[in-house]
């Protein structure tokens, strides 16, 4: 964690002094004594400086460790939490997902639920994956516009790609990051959870949220386009969408080629005795993945 993020000793310790009570509960005794009150329990800004520095100078020299743009805080792995009184008396807490990952947990945060997904195993490995991925391996380009509208091919392509780059991949739903009340926060979650494991980011529907001023000028939203240090990927519909921030390749995904629509349709069951059609001829018809798959289900209904 510390490597990731390039913390400095002091960071270090700051987040050891806040994971204390995550590992032992006798700790929330000892804080409670140090801050000869009963009911703190957990370490305090003051009590933090007062464990990190030797003189009042340190102390305040210290202090914009703390602050709200410091690298813990900016990157969610503590937080500083109002009492109601001085800055001295804020409470610091450890993220409770940082504190679990570094008790072992693997898992994404529950915050991101319903924002984010680690993209889902694809059988296809598209003619471009091996190009794109070893440009990715070899860290450039870093920010890349996935055009045209075929979605299912889109993920498909960017999953066999960070897999031949050595990266996972989360798909992000953009508009509803956007939308969401607490978004500034997820935003910063969000950059922090792809750190921690690795993984590229995938904008879908990102055409719905690029020419939105206001989300592009959120400085989450801006730190995190800025300055995430894998892969980002975007999903337009075309390579002239207007997309809030700087890319550094765009790659137009096509429609898949007439031997893999025919694999796709051969892999729909039953679908030549709903259709009246041979998955040959089905085929020829300009469907994507997805589109394939929804018109067998439709064909299935209305045979039945």
């Amino acid at each position: 964690l510390a490597s990731e993020f390039s913390l400095t000793p002091e960071e270090r310790q700051i987040l050891v002094i806040a994971l204390a009570a995550s590992v032992d509960l006798a700790y929330e005794k000892i804080y409670a004594y140090v801050n000869d009150d009963v009911g703190k329990k957990r370490p305090t800004v003051g009590l933090v400086l007062e464990i990190l520095a030797d003189t009042p100078e340190q102390a305040v020299a210290f202090r914009p460790l703390l602050f709200e743009d410091s690298s813990l805080v900016r990157h969610h792995l503590i937080s500083v939490s109002e009492d109601g009184s001085s800055f001295l008396s804020h409470y610091v807490d450890i993220s409770g997902h940082v504190a679990e990952r570094l008790l072992g947990y693997q898992g994404i945060d529950p915050l991101l639920d319903g924002f984010v997904r680690p993209a889902a195993p694809c059988d296809q490995i598209p003619e471009m994956a091996g190009q794109l991925g070893c440009a990715l391996r070899a860290g450039t380009p870093t920010r890349i516009n996935l055009a045209g509208r075929w979605k299912a091919e889109k993920r498909a392509l960017a999953l066999a790609a960070c897999h031949e780059a050595g990266l996972q991949l989360c798909c992000v739903d953009a508009p509803a990051l956007r939308d969401a009340a607490n978004s500034r926060e997820l935003l910063g979650v969000l950059d922090r959870e792809g750190r921690l494991m690795g993984s590229a980011l995938l904008f879908e529907n990102w055409d719905s949220v690029s020419e939105d001023k206001a989300f592009l000028a959120n400085p989450a939203a801006r730190r995190l386009l800025a300055e995430f240090p894998l892969p980002i990927l975007f999903d337009t519909p075309s390579d002239v969408t207007p997309l809030g921030t700087e890319i550094d390749l765009t790659v137009a995904v096509p429609l898949p080629g007439l031997s893999q629509r025919v694999k796709l349709w051969n892999a729909q069951e039953d679908v030549a005795a709903s259709t009246g059609y041979e998955p040959d001829h089905l085929s020829l018809l300009r469907l994507g993945s997805e589109q394939i798959a929804a018109a067998a289900r439709m064909a299935r209904s209305l045979a039945r």
